[in-house]
């Protein structure tokens, strides 16, 4: 009875140690709002010399803020930020149809995302440069007003990027087919930020 005794206490005095010890881990996934950077790209008829480019395009990432949408968290608590989407949308032209309607939805045939064969996107802060996503073979049948772009950076090498604010977007197009007006849209991104206390 006296060996029970023993080993029940000795059994308590564990669990109460091991609960002091446990501390309640946190974590949460936040995509945030999508950010819309208008850009103009010049017109080009060079298509023997295609490369085009758009340079430094602000990003409007507040980090700040996203954290304090999540309640609770703060800059410290971020474990890692992913792109979840990067994509460019060009401006639709508005337009008159046959019976007189506006069709706002327009592309224009002359001017889209099959003039371009491939768009290559740089992310910078201060003096760091790194290749943030691309989208190759963009295929030339197709009017299309936007390109999805395949995420190239690791998690690791763009929390760098982003935790040092003043991100900004550089654009390499390369044109298949010349453009007869300045093509004008928007880059939209979003990003995963993984947070944890």
């Amino acid at each position: 009875m006296k060996t029970n005794l023993l080993f029940i206490t000795a059994a308590l005095l564990l669990a109460f140690s091991a609960c002091n010890k446990v501390t309640e881990s946190i974590q949460r996934d936040i995509i945030t709002k999508t950010d819309s950077i208008p850009f103009e790209l010049a017109i080009s008829s060079n298509t023997s010399n295609p490369n085009n480019s758009i340079k430094d395009l602000p990003g409007l990432l507040n980090l700040t803020e996203e954290i304090k949408k999540a309640g609770g968290f703060e800059l410290k608590d971020i474990v890692s930020i992913k792109l979840s989407s990067f994509i460019i949308a060009l401006d639709s032209v508005p337009r008159k149809t046959s019976d007189g309607k506006r069709d706002s939805n327009y592309v224009d045939t002359l001017n889209n995302i099959r003039n371009f064969s491939s768009i290559k996107v740089l992310i910078k802060s201060g003096s760091k440069t790194d290749s943030l996503a691309k989208a190759i073979n963009i295929s030339p049948d197709a009017r299309a007003a936007k390109a999805t772009l395949s995420p190239l950076i690791v998690s690791d090498s763009l929390k760098f990027f982003v935790n040092a604010g003043n991100i900004k977007y550089d654009l390499s197009i390369q044109q298949r087919l010349p453009t007869t007006k300045i093509v004008k849209g928007k880059v939209l991104t979003n990003y995963t930020l993984t947070l944890r206390k």
